[in-house]
């Protein structure tokens, strides 16, 4: 062994060793025990000084994608204040058996809570429900309906929809009051709104006795390990719980024993990845610098398919996919929350789509399918090797051998999967350098690490497909400016400086992307035309289409027209007009648009500019959709629109070609959205339907439908409605309407004769409101408000929803805004 080969693996050995020294130790009391409440046999850690004599309780309550040993730093640090600390692993997270769900959760903590108290292990009055997260959901949740001394909710998980977060994204549908005694803690860079909510919770509805922290600097996981949410959470269980203040923050010695430990299995293990995927070390790289070829150099001459075909086909693959889901599901034995359906789906389309390239598949092999099939197997080893470890030191996430039965399952599914979307997506170079599905696709088979910069402004499933390939993602602001540190491009190179052996490609200025559409696209467009092609309508974003396509179509026929596509806002038009630069304004479309011009923006090559819009750039979005099946982005619609423009005033024998650039599978948050698009004020009146009032009323609305029963008193009918402030409710029997009440008219009848509240409803209420379809228009639902004060929703026959004259005035007025 060479001494740098003995220098890596004693440094490895020794920093295992170490961690899991520094790790494992503590100087607090822990044991773990099961508690069976409410039908759940709750795995739970019980931390404290050793003390019997304690000041008080803490449940404590972990996120959706973490478990029990996670939250050990916050424990810890109120047991150093002399509290007993409970912290259960929730159901199918940990070492608590499943399934999960978001009810199921929140039931077996408030289970747990009353099964403590029963027992007498803890003081309802002396205690604190404390989460993170959904954690911080439940413990609010839960808190309101039991009586305890205060609340400290960490990042909680979103309960309501506002600030950009969508109905469909709630874990639970009703906002119950803020209990008193609640601190509220959000981090600086939370995802979707959360501190926006956070801080709203308690400005809104806190009262006097809660308060709101914000902590800069700080993300939705680094605040499970700060010192500040430690200080901020002693402080409030001695305030809550009176007693003196005592400062002690946990110390951070196991989290750093893991991390070091981490550390070691990457130094040990690198040799081994590296030697499995066949990665150059001094010797092979000399190699092939004398010309000696790369043997797993994936091939580039495998021609890519066409992007309009991929579309129909995939979109085909996927609809017979959910068809056939609907009778059989091969992989119903993986109960997984959901992942049954999932891993079945990207089997089944995955399998499918080999199929049917079963002949560029076939080419690959032996040597491509060889090196994924290497990289796949480095990649178990090394999973296992990092898991066992955080298992060991930091997570407790995977020892059980039902999780890791279902394992091979998913792995298999997703694989099969991945590799036919690569397949189909064919070399980089066939796409151009902008594609960052297709770098991270390359870079998760070469065993690359990849990092993607994106704005705040890009869609959330971006940023989740570009983790789900393994990516890393770091967002940055959309409101900086071009130069300064937070802009994307500034923190982009940033990063490929401080990043040893590191690429940057650098899209705006790379001469590849404008030469890769120089290539393949401008040949593609003029040969698929036979030559006949009159305008070519291309978005202006990095500029690498747009210039590489029409550079190559001005050489071939220089009367072909160069049409770029911008959003209002953007700065294109303006300069191009006036070779002037003026400052951008704010837009929604994406992907397209700058504040600068990029150098791969050659504008010469371009005859005109046409501005759209946000709304008709959405709208042709999703007309294309419907009308061709064309499930597209935003910048699409754009193109579209500009495309529409220009050939209107065309004769027959003109052919305009424009560019389909995303799929609206990234954008099904935004555009592809009907809440999203009424949020924004931009949703096509014709479009606006009962079912879309009724499902997105003002946030203090009540989420379900209020109703009561014929054979309820009037006097829970009168509670109700004054709890809920409701002026007006439906009275229904087995899901159809047969009623209504009113409260000015039943207060009315009751102070002529108070023995009415002890009557039934069905002897006081007036006739139904009347009912429309879920589907039907603004329009119908205000003709029938003008003689009824409320309508009732109906779909499929059941009642599932109202909508009052406030309702609908609420719409107007927000529309009005614009």
């Amino acid at each position: 062994m060479k001494p740098r080969k003995g220098l890596r693996a004693g440094l490895g050995v020794a920093l295992c060793v170490v961690g899991f020294v520094l790790a494992r130790s503590t100087p607090y009391r822990e044991t773990s025990v099961i508690i069976r409440a409410a039908g759940c046999p709750l795995v739970t850690d019980v931390i404290d000084r050793g003390d019997d004599d304690v000041r008080g309780y803490v449940v404590l309550l972990h996120g959706l994608s973490a478990n029990k040993k996670i939250m050990a730093y916050l424990a810890r640090g109120f047991a150093s204040q002399n509290l007993r600390v409970f912290v259960p692993d929730l159901p199918g997270h940990g070492r608590t058996p499943g399934p999960f769900s978001f009810e199921r959760a929140e039931t077996c903590a408030e289970g747990l809570l009353r099964e403590l108290s029963a027992r007498r292990a803890i003081d309802p009055q002396r205690t604190l429900l404390a989460g993170h997260s959904l954690g911080g959901a439940i413990a609010i949740r839960v808190a309101a309906r039991n009586g305890v001394a205060g609340v400290i909710a960490i990042s909680p998980a979103p309960i309501r929809a506002a600030h950009g977060v969508p109905v469909d994204m709630l874990p639970y549908t009703s906002s119950p009051p803020v209990p008193a005694h609640t601190l509220a803690i959000s981090a600086a860079f939370e995802p979707l709104g959360i501190r926006e909510i956070t801080r709203d919770l308690i400005t809104e509805g806190g009262g006097a006795t809660s308060k709101y922290l914000f902590v800069p600097h700080a993300t939705h996981v680094s605040v499970l390990y700060d010192p500040r949410v430690v200080h901020a959470s002693q402080e409030w269980s001695a305030q809550t719980l009176k007693f003196p203040v005592e400062f002690n923050a946990p110390s951070a010695a196991p989290l750093f024993g893991g991390l070091a430990g981490l550390a070691g299995i990457l130094l040990l293990a690198g040799p081994f990845v590296r030697e499995t995927l066949g990665m150059p070390n001094e010797r092979s790289r000399s190699a092939n610098e004398a010309g000696a070829p790369d043997t797993h150099e994936l091939r580039s001459d495998l021609p890519a398919t066409p992007v309009l075909w991929v579309l129909l086909e995939v979109t085909a693959v996927f609809f017979v996919t959910v068809v056939l889901l609907r009778f059989w599901n091969p992989l119903s034995f993986v109960r997984l929350y959901n992942g049954s359906y999932f891993a079945s789906f990207l089997l089944i389309a995955g399998l499918a789509i080999l199929l049917i390239h079963r002949k560029a598949v076939r080419a690959c092999w032996p040597a491509e399918i060889k090196a994924v099939l290497f990289a796949a197997f480095a990649a178990l080893a090394l999973h296992l090797l990092v898991t066992a470890w955080i298992d060991a030191t930091l997570a407790e996430a995977w020892l059980s051998w039902a999780r890791w039965a279902r394992f091979p399952v998913l792995l298999v599914a997703a694989f099969a999967y991945l590799l036919a979307e690569e397949l189909l997506l064919g070399p980089v170079a066939a796409r151009g350098m902008g594609s960052r599905i297709g770098l991270a696709l390359a870079a998760a088979v070469k065993g690359y690490k990849c990092i993607f910069v994106m704005t705040d402004k890009a869609s959330v499933e971006k940023s989740r497909y570009l983790k789900a390939l393994g990516a890393d993602v770091v967002i940055t602001p959309v409101s900086a400016k071009p130069g300064t540190p937070d802009h994307y491009v500034s923190t982009a190179r940033r990063i490929a400086a401080e990043t040893p052996n590191s690429f940057y490609p650098d899209q705006y200025s790379n001469p590849a992307n404008p030469e890769a559409h120089y290539r393949t696209t401008g040949p593609e467009v003029w040969e698929q035309t036979d030559g006949r092609i009159t305008h070519f309508v291309a978005g202006l974003g990095t500029g690498g289409t747009i210039s590489g396509t029409g550079r190559f179509l001005k050489e071939k026929n220089p009367h072909i027209q160069i049409i770029g596509a911008d959003p209002y806002g953007s700065i294109f038009k303006t300069y191009k007009e006036t070779g002037k630069l003026v400052e951008a304004t704010p837009y929604l479309v994406e992907g397209i648009g700058q504040e600068i011009v990029p150098p791969n923006v050659h504008i010469r090559y371009v005859d005109e500019i046409i501005n759209v819009t946000d709304r008709e750039s959405f709208e042709m979005s999703r007309l294309l959709g419907r009308m061709e099946g064309i499930f597209c982005g935003g910048s699409t619609g754009t193109n579209l629109a500009a495309a529409l423009r220009i050939s209107s005033n065309l004769d027959d024998d003109a052919v305009v070609v424009f560019i389909v650039c995303d799929t609206g599978e990234h954008y099904l948050s935004k555009h592809h959205s009907d809440e999203w698009l009424k949020e924004k004020r931009l949703l096509e009146p014709q479009r606006i339907t009962a079912g879309l009032i009724s499902g997105t009323k003002k946030p203090q609305a009540p989420k379900a439908l209020v109703f009561v029963k014929p054979t309820d008193t009037v006097a829970e009918a009168l509670e109700k409605m004054d709890e809920l402030g409701l002026t007006q409710i439906p009275v229904l029997d087995e899901g159809r309407a047969v009623g209504s009440l009113r409260e000015n008219r039943v207060l009315a009848k009751v102070v002529r004769n108070r023995d009415l509240l002890s009557s039934s409803i069905s002897d006081v209420m007036e006739s139904s409101f009347p009912t429309v379809d879920v589907d039907a228009s603004s329009t119908e639902v205000t003709r029938r408000l003008q003689t009824s004060p409320a309508v009732l929703v109906e779909e499929y026959g059941r009642i599932t929803g109202i909508i009052t004259r406030h309702d609908v005035l609420d719409l107007k007025l927000s529309s009005n805004v614009q």
